[in-house]
């Protein structure tokens, strides 16, 4: 009866460690939309910043368009930059929800073999009743009167 609680005990701390893993993937994507939409605000902030500055060089009444172009270049850089640095920070937020999830769902599934161990355990316990086979340390081997099976 023992090995049935403990059984259980193990099923139930894998359900823990998978619910574990999916709060936690819905924190990493949680995350990911924070990320994502300051990256996205992030981006237009930079946008706006260029169009004052092109302003700004154009009001000072340069003949040169290379100027202004190579400005526009760069800040249009800018805004590219931060934009794929929180692509890249949302990634590694999906990442890790993913890495949770799967932990989660592993110690799940761990723990339902570890349970199913058990009670094999526990059933051979019974139906040997208690005792290991004769002859042998660790109930490994089987014996008879005249050889090992």
């Amino acid at each position: 009866m023992s090995e049935v609680v403990k059984a259980g005990g193990q099923v139930m701390g894998g359900i823990s460690a998978k619910k574990a893993g999916q709060a936690q993937k819905k924190l990493a994507e949680s995350n990911t939309a924070v990320i994502r939409a300051t990256t996205k605000e992030n981006t237009i902030r930079e946008r706006r910043a260029g169009k004052r500055k092109k302003g700004a060089v154009r009001n000072l009444n340069l003949s040169s368009t290379d100027v202004i172009e190579d400005l526009a270049a760069e800040l249009e850089l800018a805004a590219l930059t931060s934009e794929y640095e929180g692509a890249l920070q949302a990634q590694g937020f999906v990442n890790q929800g993913r890495i949770a999830k799967n932990r989660g769902d592993a110690a799940f599934y761990g723990s339902l073999a570890s349970a199913s161990g058990t009670l094999l355990s526990g059933a051979s316990k019974a139906f040997t009743g208690g005792k290991t086979p004769a002859g042998s340390a660790g109930g490994s081997s089987l014996t008879t009167s005249t050889k090992t099976i």
